[in-house]
């Protein structure tokens, strides 16, 4: 999991504490989820150069994606640029086949923390934390600029590592082809070359060429990396 965006939260809560005088720069909001996406909202349709967004699973539930994804499309065509982050468990729904249908902006995908945030012109942020056992969801907003500054560089970060939507997608449906399907199972399984290649009825070099375009694919840097990858975005 990424561990990025979790240091968000905890970078926050603790500037609270040294900007509790300028409570109109960081704010608390405790209640549901609806405060989050409330706040959220106005923020988006103030945008007017950036938006930066991390989508939580339950962001990406039915009721609060109807919601929240037509405000990030309608900032895209006022011209704002709009980058979002959705969770590898939606990556190989019909959720994501919705989402990047009519290519209307940037989405990339990787294991996230579940909690969502939102950046807006490098100068207000939101960040919904999840509810805890024993302690109620919760908002937090914030609008001191050196912080927000943070928090926009670790979400640079974590999109830098991010596949994009429609590559996954398209990488997806040539996995489910053979023999990618089975190239991968092996690799996975942690198969040898050659017994994988025979098993397949496909020449050791053959193979190794496939076993090439996964990683490229991925962007991984061996083939265990690979097969952990495609394992957490759900194509394995």
């Amino acid at each position: 999991m990424d561990v990025t965006l979790l240091q968000a939260q905890e970078l926050i809560e603790k500037a609270m504490s040294s900007h509790r005088r300028e409570s109109r720069q960081v704010r608390h909001l405790p209640g549901d989820e609806t405060f989050f996406d409330t706040a959220a909202g106005d923020l988006i349709t103030a945008a007017r150069r950036e938006v930066l967004c991390v989508l939580s699973v339950r962001t990406m539930s039915t009721d609060r994606r109807s919601r929240m994804i037509p405000l990030l499309q309608e900032a895209h065509q006022r011209g704002v640029d709009v980058r979002a982050l959705v969770p590898s468990q939606i990556a190989s729904t019909e959720v994501a086949v919705e989402l990047t249908r009519g290519g209307q902006f940037g989405y990339r995908t990787r294991e996230l923390p579940d909690q969502s945030l939102l950046i807006v012109d490098g100068q207000h942020a939101a960040l919904g934390t999840p509810q805890r056992p024993g302690e109620p969801a919760h908002a937090l907003l914030v609008s001191v600029v050196s912080l927000v500054q943070v928090l926009r560089s670790m979400f640079g970060f974590t999109w830098s590592y991010g596949v994009p939507l429609t590559e996954l997608l398209s990488m997806n449906d040539k996995l489910n082809e053979e023999p990618a399907r089975s190239v991968l199972a092996n690799l996975g399984a942690g198969t040898k070359d050659e017994v994988a290649a025979r098993r397949l009825g496909i020449s050791v070099r053959t193979y190794r060429r496939h076993v090439a375009e996964i990683m490229r694919g991925f962007e991984a840097n061996s083939r265990f990396q690979a097969g952990v990858r495609a394992a957490r975005l759900g194509v394995a």
